[in-house]
């Protein structure tokens, strides 16, 4: 539990995670100013949630929070201290299990940020808008509008805050090989190009890795929808789980 402890303190008790919170806020805004004449937040939202650009940006700067923890740790001499006074499991568990929290935590708070000041420029929904008539023929989550569009809104924010933070696990269990800050910064990018490679050409498959997590725009039902997520976090969690202690009891005997 102490080491958890001090994982949370230094992925959330700084400037730096202040920082990252902001850098996405100001990435939804230069992203999202292309459709800075639409009528309400929601239309906004809709027209920048799947655009390629926000996407592999925030990637990195979710990443940035606790994804070079290791990095870190192996280049300050920590991280042998730190296992004498803890075993390898545990190492490991902390830092992904933080590394998740704090990846989904900065996206989150960060795109919060960014709609709290766009509700201060446009109503949040205007009655009868297109874009609810539109989302009510993509989405089985379409109940929720126009009546629970923040809820709706925030599932979308915490969909997309749950693949940051499975590309930021794995680049992290990573990052016990390669060591190198700015690469293991970089990776979530890449395993999320390839794995929208496999998906739409290799596979076939009839989503890709991002518009399965599109609250915005899924035929599943709510239920099937989540269930997917979580086993598909799951999966990332235990992976770079066990790519991490790998490479930590190999890092004991050097």
């Amino acid at each position: 539990m102490g080491i958890f402890k001090m994982d949370g303190k230094r992925a959330f008790f700084n400037l730096k995670f202040l920082f990252l919170i902001l850098a996405t806020a100001i990435l939804w805004y230069f992203n999202t100013r292309r459709f800075e004449r639409e009528e309400d937040v929601l239309t906004v939202f809709y027209g920048g949630v799947g655009r390629s650009t926000i996407t592999y940006i925030t990637l990195v700067v979710c990443n940035a929070v606790y994804g070079l923890s290791v990095c870190e740790d192996l280049q300050n001499n920590a991280a042998r201290y730190i296992l004498n006074r803890s075993s390898p499991l545990q190492y490991v568990i902390s830092k992904v299990t933080v590394c998740m929290i704090s990846s989904i935590a900065a996206y989150f708070w960060g795109t919060l940020c960014y709609l709290a000041y766009e509700v201060t420029r446009h109503p949040l929904v205007v009655p009868g808008s297109i874009i609810v008539e539109n989302l009510k023929e993509l989405t089985t989550f379409s109940d929720m509008l126009p009546e629970h569009t923040w809820g709706f809104i925030l599932l979308q924010v915490l969909a997309n805050g749950i693949c940051c933070g499975c590309m930021a696990m794995l680049s992290l269990g990573l990052s016990i090989y390669l060591r190198d800050g700015f690469l293991v910064l970089c990776l979530p990018c890449v395993f999320f190009f390839l794995l929208l490679l496999v998906s739409e050409n290799l596979i076939k498959a009839s989503e890709n890795t991002e518009s399965m997590f599109w609250v915005i725009a899924t035929s599943r039902s709510q239920i099937v929808f989540w269930s997917v997520i979580f086993l598909y976090t799951l999966g990332f969690y235990f992976m770079s789980c066990i790519l991490l202690y790998r490479g930590i009891k190999r890092y004991e005997y050097e």
